[in-house]
């Protein structure tokens, strides 16, 4: 029997979708507004920046030639000669003002003594007006020397623009461009302030406006209008006080970038109409020129093509919307039946009934995948019963296992209440549910054994590993009576029949209570952390010391359970008052944040060192725990955490 040609369901459909499509422009009428809006966008901003420039070229044209002007009269006002005339001074300036329509006025402020007859100082201006120049002696009025304009001048020995100010009965905005006058020493004599009128520079502006609704303003390094169509805005309102006016939600990046001195574009929304705003920084002053124009001026003819657009996309969307809708429900039913089924068999149905497809297709695939996952389902779901109930098994064996091992360790804190000789405490956090490490300590009579260790490995084995070695300390610990035999008497023990080659680094203590005599044995462990140094005469005695330090100079020691038979070493010495000490395990020193940065001696130290005014063993222990789980926070724990602290008292 001949197979009958497989048919695409993806081409079928593929088909109806493209004939759909022949039939409606939305794509070309979405590029269309696209582009026409790109291109009136373009248009616009190549207008609002080359009348921003033009305003800007002008500012700059008003403060070049106020500078210009500036510099060769302070030339001519720095002759000597001309310092010490007075009626000459006045006229200098005079002339001065005459040939510049722009200056406002001329101050010249002089320090006390330059001018003959004026040895408290003097200061020369002159003012235009509408009836000619009126002459003044600054220093009769106020203390000049105190103010801004000469202050910087002459300390800094610069030139420079002051903020703008209003003059004449607040009609004239002014702002001053300021030099110093220097003798042939270098040495500040006067200080020169030349007054340019801001009102003639601000109407010359607004004929830069491209559209008649447009506004061109100036604001001043703080915002506040220097140049404004409105004349009641000038010197009287800033770019915050409107914002804080609006009845609208600002856009406040734009006062931002103003403040920051940046130039740019953006938009804000007012309540009539969206307005768009070019701004940028005048070099010389800091201040910043803004054109805003509204968006209806530039967008009317744009608008109404944009209308007739829309209204043609929508027609053909929505005759393409109903053409796909029948296409697609009359092809893609048998979809729909797959989708019930899959669903059905997620929620667990293996037994649905699945579509029968007649054109061996995409769909017939479909089909017979279906099934194929109906079986594997089955078997799957079988296999992961079978394994969960291995895994609750195995897991509730190692809870208990857990209790096992930490009920094994001392938990009742101070262990001896009665005695009042020591404080201690003591912690451990397996890094999984069982672990390797351990502490213990017994009190003889008047003798305390201590240890802290470390078992090779991890998980299990570890952990029984851990119990022999901790029975083993026990057992052995009263009977030895030093912490090297009791070290020898483990390393027989533990060595003999070691087959996995396990072993496990201790350092075991023995403390006489009574007169602070205390002997240790390292075998392979960590140097312990301690407050005491020994005393000036006796080395062997150790009193407490402001600064804590590793135990060092201890005898080397293999660890416990690696060769049979060794030797092992220890070291006494007499402990004063208050001298404690700090044991831990390495997954202190080697716990890892998320950077795999290590938690290190050196923080151990630091935060042992911040420790040394407290009191008690168990709130030591506790510090340095939630140091420690502060730095490998977020990251899971790799090692066991042991922590002991003994204090003798």
């Amino acid at each position: 029997m001949t197979a009958r040609p497989r048919e695409s369901f993806k081409l079928k459909l593929s088909l109806w979708i493209f004939a759909v499509s022949a039939i409606t422009f939305a794509a070309v009428f979405a590029a269309c507004i696209y582009f026409v809006k790109q291109e009136v966008t373009s248009d616009l901003d190549a207008i609002g920046n080359s009348k921003l420039n033009y305003a800007l070229r002008a500012l700059d044209e008003g403060f070049s030639t106020t500078q210009v002007s500036a510099e060769n009269l302070a030339s001519i006002s720095s002759s000597p000669l001309v310092a010490h005339r007075r009626d000459s001074i006045f006229s200098l300036i005079e002339h001065f003002l005459e040939a510049n329509p722009r200056i406002q006025g001329v101050c010249v402020g002089y320090e006390p003594g330059i001018v003959a007859g004026h040895e408290e100082g003097f200061a020369p201006y002159v003012m235009r007006t509408a009836n000619g120049f009126i002459r003044r002696d600054v220093a009769l009025i106020r203390k000049y020397r105190d103010a801004e304009w000469y202050k910087v001048s002459h300390d800094t020995k610069t030139t420079h623009w002051t903020d703008p100010f209003l003059e004449s009965n607040d009609s004239i905005v002014i702002t001053a461009y300021t030099t110093p006058l220097l003798d042939r020493d270098g040495k500040v004599f006067a200080v020169m302030a030349v007054d340019l009128n801001l009102n003639i520079v601000a109407d010359s502006l607004q004929s830069l406006r491209p559209y008649p609704t447009s506004m061109l303003t100036v604001v001043d390094r703080g915002g506040k209008f220097v140049a404004h169509p409105n004349r009641d805005f000038i010197m009287n309102e800033s770019l915050e006080s409107l914002i804080d006016k609006a009845d609208y939600a600002p856009n406040k990046n734009i006062l931002n970038d103003i403040k920051a001195g940046k130039r740019g574009r953006d938009v804000y929304q007012t309540k009539e109409d969206k307005m768009i705003i070019y701004y940028a920084p005048v070099e010389k002053t800091g201040w910043t020129v803004t054109l805003e124009v509204p968006r209806q001026e530039i967008a009317k003819g744009y608008d109404k093509m944009f209308k007739g657009m829309l209204i043609d996309m929508i027609i053909g969307m929505i005759l393409l919307i109903a053409i796909s809708r029948f296409v697609i429900n009359r092809i893609a039913k048998p979809l729909e039946d797959f989708a019930g089924a899959a669903e059905k068999i997620s929620h667990g149905d293996f037994n649905v009934n699945l579509p029968v497809i007649k054109d061996h297709n995409e769909l017939y695939d479909l089909r017979q995948a279906l099934v194929s996952m109906k079986q594997s389902l089955n078997k799957y779901i079988a296999d992961l019963e079978e394994t969960t109930k291995s895994k609750a098994t195995i897991e509730g064996e190692l809870n208990i296992a857990r209790k096992i091992q930490m009920a094994m360790l001392p938990k009742i804190f101070p262990p001896y209440p009665e005695r009042r000789e020591v404080d201690l405490h003591a912690s451990l956090t397996p890094a999984k549910a069982v672990g390797g490490d351990l502490y213990d300590f017994l009190l003889d009579g008047q003798t305390f054994y201590f240890c802290i260790g470390d078992v090779s490995g991890k998980g299990v084995p570890a952990s029984l590993f851990m119990a022999i070695t901790r029975t083993l300390f026990r057992t052995i610990a009263t009977n030895a009576k030093s912490p090297a035999k009791i070290a020898s008497m483990m390393n027989d023990a533990i060595a003999d029949g070691n087959d996995e080659n396990m072993f496990v680094t201790m350092f075991i203590g023995k403390c006489d209570l009574v007169t602070g005599e205390i002997e240790f044995c390292n075998c392979g462990h960590n140097a312990p952390v301690t407050n005491g140094s020994p005393s000036p005469e006796d080395p062997h005695k150790i009193i407490p010391s402001d600064k804590v330090h590793f135990i060092k100079n201890l005898p080397t020691n293999i660890p416990i359970g690696v060769i049979a038979g060794f030797e092992f070493e220890e070291i006494k010495l007499q402990i004063e008052h208050n001298v404690s000490l700090f044991l831990y395990t390495d997954g202190v020193t080697e716990a890892e944040d998320k950077n795999k940065n290590l938690y290190s001696d050196k923080r151990l130290i630091d935060m042992l060192q911040q420790c040394t005014n407290l009191e008690s063993a168990k709130e030591i222990v506790e510090k340095v725990a939630d140091d420690v789980h502060r730095h490998a926070s977020g990251t899971d724990q790799s090692d066991d955490i042991t922590m002991m602290c003994f204090k003798y008292f």
